[in-house]
């Protein structure tokens, strides 16, 4: 039998960890809400969630988001947030009712605590510039508060592993008469973006919050000297992951990234299935193409389901907000300084741009069947140990001259005024 990865049994290892957290703690309480008032929570975050849509995992982080823009706008401490901060989420059926150990409130007191800790002593900046960064803090904040409460212990498993392994396979070509040459730590930093972003479609506040957490290995514990210090360079420490998020070959890493995230996401659901038997199952190509075939056509199906509930979601959103808009705007416009109202005219713009939405989403064409045999190829090559390994070069653009520059800016500025014009 092949030899399964050193990365990959290390892989292993954290699903079997996440595997025993889930077994109930003894002589721990969880958390307990009133059914009734979290059932008329649901619904009423259900009813946002058509008109406010997102992808599925970053629904309950906005949630978050809103909820603690509301607290922290009162200016009370963590003591007096972490409890009815973290029932209300609960009522509104974010988080599991009877499933989160009253510590955890602790936890999320402490953590409030380190960013009001923050946002009251920051260095002043301008108006603006404050104004950007306390927004930052509080999706930073967002993000920790549900890890805390539900921790994606499988998916940060499988991001780490994807960087190990992509970090092995891009190599970047560097033309050096034009760009410095592209240090080690800074290209497994943009890989590991990559992976987030291709892997599970996570936004800049989640990346820019793992991101701290590597730069600050203690980030949940941080000392009051390390808080100070990072509250002094809190503009610089923001702008640096901004550079990071905006590199110049970001977009080349993610792409690489992206064709190769298929098998990797099978991988996980094929040893999240039994995580202590995945050492055996995974050692039998035999049992693990089996394997890889049926989790390929369970996510398939989930796919279309997801592409059916995006058509149908987005649909209903535009032509709410498109009846909104002609009640709010458009009629009273039409009715009182234009003196007219067309009805016909009003009916094609409310009934159009819903339509169009709903065909561009039904336009996505799930991927073709000989995909299937690449994904399994793929699967075998990372998890079994190989001495030849696939290698995927990023060759960076040539850098443009002045002259390059103000033709473009020419041509650019001269095609606005023309459209526009």
């Amino acid at each position: 039998m092949p030899e399964i990865s050193q990365p990959t049994q290390k892989l292993i290892q954290k699903y079997q960890d996440w595997q025993k957290s889930l077994e109930p703690k003894e002589g721990v309480s969880s958390i307990h809400v009133d059914e009734v008032a979290s059932a008329v929570a649901v619904f009423y975050e259900k009813i946002r969630g058509v008109v406010d849509w997102r992808e599925e995992h970053l629904l309950r982080r906005a949630a978050i988001e809103r909820a603690l823009k509301r607290r922290l706008f009162l200016k009370k401490t963590g003591e007096e947030i972490a409890e009815p901060f973290v029932l209300e989420l609960i009522r509104a059926g974010h988080f599991p009712n009877d499933r989160i150990g009253e510590t955890k409130i602790d936890e999320v007191k402490a953590a409030l605590n380190k960013y009001l800790f923050l946002l009251n002593n920051t260095p002043p900046g301008g108006k603006k510039s404050k104004l950007r960064l306390n927004y930052w803090l509080v999706s930073i904040a967002s993000c920790e508060i549900e890890e805390i409460l539900a921790s994606p212990f499988r998916e940060k498993a499988l991001i780490e592993y994807m960087t190990e392994l992509m970090s092995e396979r891009i190599e970047v070509a560097e033309r050096k008469a034009f760009y410095r040459p592209l240090p080690t730590e800074e290209k497994n930093t943009q890989i590991y973006i990559a992976a987030q972003r291709a892997l599970f479609k996570l936004d800049s506040p989640i990346i820019s919050y793992y991101l701290l957490q590597k730069k600050y290995p203690d980030w949940h514990s941080l000392e009051q000297p390390q808080l100070k210090e990072i509250s002094d360079n809190i503009y610089a420490i923001r702008q640096r992951i901004e550079r990071e998020l905006k590199h110049r070959l970001s977009e080349k890493f993610y792409k690489i990234c992206e064709r190769q995230d298929t098998a990797f996401l099978i991988l996980g659901d094929v040893i999240s299935e039994a995580p202590f038997e995945a050492s055996k199952n995974l050692a039998n190509p035999e049992l693990l193409e089996s394997s890889v075939r049926n989790f390929y056509q369970a996510r398939l199906q989930k796919l279309k389901k997801r592409i059916g509930k995006a058509a149908l979601f987005a649909t209903i959103s535009i032509f709410i907000t498109k009846i909104l808009v002609a009640l709010s705007l458009e009629i009273p416009f039409d009715k009182y300084v234009l003196g007219y109202f067309n009805y016909q005219t009003m009916g094609l713009n409310i009934i159009i741009p819903p339509l169009l939405m709903f065909f561009l989403v039904l336009t996505i064409r799930p991927p073709r069947k000989e995909n299937l045999e690449r994904v399994i190829m793929e699967v075998m090559k990372i998890v079994h140990k190989t001495d030849r390994k696939d290698v995927y070069t990023i060759r960076a653009p040539r850098k443009k001259g002045i002259i390059m520059q103000t033709v473009v800016g020419l041509f650019y500025s001269f095609t606005f005024l023309l459209s526009f014009g």
